[in-house]
């Protein structure tokens, strides 16, 4: 399963799904280590303790590419590599259901990105609980999220389950317990 699995985080305007926009994004490859990170353009300007925490200058954000390019390289990258890219793509990442996936699929839908794969998501924040201390990452970059995600316990545990089995049934229970919370995220397929 490590070959389709990929850890991804974002940085956006804010921190509302639904009106903020994303402007920076990472993803690793969790069976090789390769690793994805763009700076996503916005034309609207941005919030200034946004740019001081992410450690970049304006001109670099006024200068990357739109969000549907950036998209569209991480699909390729993606699909680069693992070695059957027409299946199920699992993408882990922390407060997914509340706030990466329902921007991503937002942005997604906003700049008509198509994508051929389903992407299967995968929440840490009904897992992570189990391997304490959980630390407050809302202050670093999204790159610096999925390192601390990476090193966590849930990676490198050495107990009778590995961290993606623990993700793949605390997942299934969250959603089966709250099926209208992530309706739109259990699953990713725009076409």
């Amino acid at each position: 399963m490590t070959e389709t699995t990929f850890v991804l985080d974002v940085d956006a305007t804010g921190i509302d799904p639904l009106k903020d926009r994303v402007i920076y994004l990472c993803a690793h490859h969790l069976k090789t280590g390769d690793r994805f990170k763009r700076l996503v353009g916005q034309s609207n300007p941005i919030p200034t303790s946004v740019i001081r925490n992410l450690k970049i200058s304006p001109s670099k954000l006024s200068n990357a590419k739109s969000f549907k390019n950036v998209m569209h390289d991480l699909l390729t990258w993606m699909t680069s590599v693992i070695s059957s890219p027409d299946g199920d793509i699992y993408i882990v990442s922390g407060n997914g259901h509340r706030f990466v996936f329902p921007i991503l699929t937002k942005e997604m839908r906003r700049y008509k990105t198509s994508i051929k794969n389903t992407f299967v998501l995968w929440d840490t924040l009904y897992t992570l609980h189990r391997f304490p201390p959980v630390e407050d990452t809302s202050a670093l970059s999204c790159d610096d999220r999925v390192d601390r995600l990476l090193s966590s316990t849930l990676f490198n545990s050495s107990g009778s389950k590995n961290g993606l089995d623990l993700l793949r049934e605390d997942n299934e229970k969250y959603i089966a317990a709250n099926p209208q919370s992530v309706t739109e995220t259990k699953h990713i397929r725009i076409n």
